[in-house]
């Protein structure tokens, strides 16, 4: 094929490949027994730390918060009920699991004395080691000698670390979503378990006992104390209050309203003050009047007045006039206007008319007085008024101080009243001191371990090792970043896997693998690494190339990948057709041809035919199966650049094109070093080699890059050191059988 097909915006290596239920498969299939050795291992491992560890019994007592109290005194406790919600529950469990809690149960139960929590040493690696640091080097350990006692101890201390360890080893928990509190124990002695989780929550309900107590005796004491304070507190405001009375002449009168007082002078400001605002009315009232009055008269309705109405005078002055009237309208008939008694008639019509308007001047004159009057009444008042005020201004002041000594008084007097009564209640109360809970399940001896509990941890680590076994199997399968099969070889890198070599030299030494695995094709000619070989060179001489290729060139992208033997291996399979071949060690830097083919050190090689220092006859041995000819390099050059790229090879590599049926060159690796580069133009095919599943993806796409940029006519790439077993599942499928396969071959 040509390299462009695979040019360098083609070339991807995908990061993280999708994982399907076939890779699980494959994974288990391939890698069953590196699955189930970790999984013995790992079922070891559990075994032994059972093993060490020490059998623990687990104790059980169970607490009840319960705020009901009895109330035979109705009265409200110094320390107040533990409420039951969520956080204080939570702080009763902190209450619990404190130190001075455990330090309690520990000098109850003489734990200090005890084995199993360091009084006597306990057994075991851990605890013999720690004796010995403990005796040499007891300030670096923090621990006294065995035999000596502790600092806390001589002082009747509960030792730090004895409270550590217990605490350690207790665990309390609420129970669902009940006020009930789980005190766990866990001990090597099932009796002793029981009774420290038991003696927990006797000291739990014994302190909440003894602090209800010790707060009510304290509360007590300092009430005494509070009210001796109090009461001379109080007597000295209230004799202030008098003083300040007496001092400022303030008379206090009783309103009738309890606690609530007035002064004499409050009292005539409030008499002025109502008498004031009568007096106003009557003068409005007055005035209204008046100008009712002159309204009238002057609109010539004086008869309309009220006053005028109402006047018995104004009255029998107008039934004289009524009847005069009448008199005259029957003299009229009679007698004319001039007659002496029709002007006697007038006369008097005229002296009734005077006698009305006098009174009307009268009513008049007696409205303006009372307008007259009222406003002085009103004048008066609002004089006393303000003299009044004035007085009381002055007095404000005083009265002012007055109220702050009353204030004073009436709160110490209140104060002194509640904190009586709350000692009295008090003192009531101390006999009733009952905890906030009480045990409802004591701690009976455990029959069984609670730790380890061996059957169940033995099942449940079955699944979870093949699990870890399994998941360390495929970490070790998706790493590997070299290729696996073909197919992915050729979607990646845009190549075609001319054929692919099976690994030979498992069981060989390291220095005896290549020569053994060059002398395959000779010796077992039917084998699974002959067939491969033979598949290159199939692919070579007829499918590979448009032509059948002259000079093959076998290079790698770093050493180790088998380049040497293939390249040797393809020459004696092409020789074994009745071809004339030849190989040339390309690498000038790293030669290794000679060795691998076992010929005897030449006199001269190719260095020396490219330095015109022998002819190319003279540099051409047999290798040791006296198959193909080998144009070796038998020692390193300083000038192996400029031999690579010099005339003379090129000129050498033609002559052996026109005297050899087939020339092999085994280059040298392509990334570390350029040599290979400039023997791509000599090259008829070129012939990648990748390590199967070891040789990185990204140096073999780097490589891939330098052919392409160079122009390298490539034919393809071969994949070498296959492990048979495994290669069938990559290429061919999970359901490929390679035993089937090897069948053909005879080793």
């Amino acid at each position: 094929m040509e390299l462009g097909k695979a040019r360098l915006s083609d070339i991807s290596i995908p990061c993280n490949p999708p994982v399907s239920f076939g890779d699980l498969w494959r994974v288990a299939k391939l890698r069953w027994r590196t699955i189930l050795a970790a999984t013995f291992v790992i079922l070891g491992l559990i075994a032994l730390v059972l093993l060490s560890r020490p059998t623990l019994y687990k104790g059980t007592a169970v607490v009840m918060l319960d705020p009901r109290q009895n109330n035979v005194v109705d009265v409200t406790a110094v320390l107040s009920n533990v409420p039951t919600d969520q956080t204080s529950i939570l702080n009763q469990i902190e209450i619990i699991q404190s130190r001075n809690l455990a330090a309690t149960v520990a000098r109850k139960l003489h734990l200090e004395d005890d084995p199993e929590f360091g009084g006597g040493g306990g057994g075991g690696l851990r605890a013999w080691i720690g004796g010995i640091l403990a005796a040499r080097m007891p300030q670096l350990w923090g621990k006294p000698p065995k035999g000596v006692a502790s600092p806390a101890n001589a002082k009747g201390e509960v030792d730090e670390d004895l409270v550590s360890d217990l605490l350690g080893r207790l665990n309390v928990s609420q129970v669902g979503l009940s006020t009930a509190i789980q005190i766990d124990f866990v001990s090597k002695d099932p009796d002793k378990a029981a009774a420290i989780a038991n003696a927990v929550a006797d000291s739990y309900i014994q302190d909440q006992r003894a602090a209800k107590y010790e707060a009510s005796v304290r509360a007590t004491q300092w009430l005494v104390t509070r009210l001796k304070q109090l009461a001379e507190q109080n007597k000295r405001d209230e004799l202030a209050v008098e003083a300040y009375k007496v001092a400022h002449r303030i008379t206090e009168v009783n309103t009738g309203v309890p606690g609530v007082s007035n002064t004499v002078l409050d009292q005539q400001i409030v008499t002025a003050n109502n008498q004031l605002m009568q007096a106003r009315q009557d003068a409005a009232q007055a005035d209204a009047n008046l100008a009712r009055v002159r309204l009238l008269v002057s609109s010539g309705r004086a008869g309309e007045v009220t006053e005028v109405v109402g006047s018995a005078l104004i009255g029998q002055l107008r039934q004289q006039e009524a009847t005069l009237i009448q008199t005259q309208a029957e003299m009229a008939t009679r007698y004319g206007p001039q007659h002496p008694k029709m002007l006697e008639l007038a006369a008097q019509r005229r002296e009734l008319d005077a006698k009305i308007d006098q009174e009307i001047k009268r009513v008049v004159a007696t409205a303006e007085n009372d307008s007259v009057v009222a406003h002085s009444r009103a004048g008066s008042l609002q004089q006393t008024l303000d003299e009044l005020e004035a007085q009381s201004t002055v007095q404000g002041e005083a009265r002012a101080g007055l109220r702050e000594l009353e204030i004073n008084a009436q709160s110490s007097r209140s104060l002194y009243d509640r904190f009586a009564n709350r000692n009295l209640e008090t003192q009531e109360g101390e006999g009733l001191l009952t905890p906030d809970a009480h045990v409802i399940s004591r701690a009976a001896t455990p029959h069984s371990p609670d730790f380890p509990k061996t059957p169940l941890i033995y099942w449940a680590s079955l699944p979870l090792s093949l699990l870890l076994a399994f998941s360390f199997a495929f970490a070790r399968e998706r790493i590997q970043t070299g290729f696996k099969a073909p197919a992915t070889v050729e979607a990646t890198l845009g190549l075609t896997v001319l054929s692919t070599l099976p690994d030979v030299s498992n069981a060989l030494s390291r220095s005896s693998r290549p020569r053994r695995v060059v002398n395959e094709i000779n010796k077992h000619p039917l084998s699974g690494y002959s067939e491969g070989i033979r598949g290159l060179s199939l692919a070579l001489e007829h499918g590979a190339t448009n032509a059948a290729a002259k000079v093959v060139l076998v290079t790698s992208s770093v050493p180790g990948e088998g380049k040497s033997t293939t390249a040797l291996s393809l020459a004696r399979a092409f020789a074994h057709t009745g071809r004339n071949v030849a190989v040339v060690d390309g690498d000038f830097r790293k030669p290794g041809l000679a060795r691998l083919a076992a010929t005897a050190k030449p006199q001269y090689d190719l260095v020396d035919l490219l330095e015109r220092k022998c002819t190319l006859d003279q540099c051409i041995q047999r290798d040791s199966s006296n198959t193909v000819s080998i144009v070796p390099v038998s020692k390193r050059s300083r000038a192996a650049p400029d031999l690579a790229f010099s005339q003379s090879l090129s000129s050498a590599i033609g002559t052996l094109r026109q005297v050899f049926d087939l020339v092999v060159i085994d280059s040298a690796p392509l990334l570390p070093v350029n040599d290979s580069k400039a023997l791509f133009g000599l090259a008829d095919a070129v012939v990648l080699v990748i390590r199967w599943e070891k040789t990185n993806r990204h140096a073999v796409a780097e490589s891939v890059r330098a052919l392409d940029r160079f122009g390298a006519p490539v034919a393809g790439c071969i994949l070498t050191r296959a492990n048979p077993r495994r290669y069938s599942y990559y290429a061919y499928g999970a359901t490929t059988d390679s035993k089937a396969f090897s069948s053909y071959y005879q080793t």
